[in-house]
């Protein structure tokens, strides 16, 4: 798992960035953030808490999805007797 130390999230980056955050940047960002969800989407992941505070903007608008506390996979369901906790290394 990468230590990100002390980066803003999305929301934070949003408010931080409001006025120079140009239409260009919001396209790469999120250009970023689909190929994150493609990926796990490709892995049977189901995040279920995304929101703007469970995504880091790090280095050069790279986003980054965190928190999987909720996520879902179908292979290890709570009730699976194969049960494992599931933090997936993106």
């Amino acid at each position: 798992m990468d230590f990100m130390g002390n980066v803003p999230t999305l929301s934070e980056y949003n408010h931080l960035h409001q006025q120079s955050f140009s239409l260009n940047s919001k396209m790469h960002l999120l250009i970023h953030l689909s190929a994150a969800l493609k990926f796990l989407s490709a892995h049977n992941v189901v995040h279920m808490d995304l929101s703007s505070l469970n995504v880091v903007v790090v280095h050069r608008l790279l986003t980054k999805i965190i928190d999987f506390g909720e996520a879902y996979h179908p292979m290890l369901d709570k009730d699976s007797p194969n049960s494992t906790p599931f933090s997936p290394r993106l």
